[in-house]
Formats: structure tokens, C-alpha cells, sequence
């Protein structure tokens, strides 16, 4: 439970933080910036997934938690 909230939330504050950073930079409205943030940090959602099923990781310690991790997305 901690883990997942604790790393989920690092890991969508943290892309957020990147790519609407680097949007800003670019000269992107402020407010288009932080939207597409908050999509680029949800979108590695179903990728994730996807692979940790195809892989049969999904019972796997680190799969589990990362299954937490993208619920929490």
C-alpha cells in the first residue's frame, strides 16, 4: 500500500514535473503544458501493462507493485 502510493505518486508528480517543464521551456502555454503532462504521465499506463501481461510478470513481486502503481495512475 505505501509503496504504491508513495512510488505511484513520485512517478506522476515527476513526469508531470518533466514534461510540462520542458513543454514551458519551449514556449507552450503554461496551462496546455501541464495537460499534456498529466496525459503523458497516465499514457505509459496501458503500455506497462501490456507488456507485464504478455511477459506473465503480472504475480511476480516488482509486477504487482507496478500493477499497483499504474491503478493508482
Amino acid at each position: 500500500g505505501r509503496r504504491v502510493l508513495v512510488g505511484g505518486g513520485f512517478y506522476v508528480l515527476a513526469v508531470l514535473g518533466l514534461a510540462s517543464g520542458l513543454l514551458m521551456l519551449a514556449g507552450v502555454h503554461p496551462a496546455t503544458a501541464i495537460f499534456a503532462g498529466m496525459l503523458a504521465a497516465v499514457s505509459s499506463t496501458a503500455v506497462v501493462f501490456k507488456l507485464l501481461t504478455d511477459r506473465g510478470d503480472l504475480d511476480t513481486p516488482y509486477g504487482r507493485l507496478s500493477t499497483g502503481v499504474l491503478i493508482l495512475q
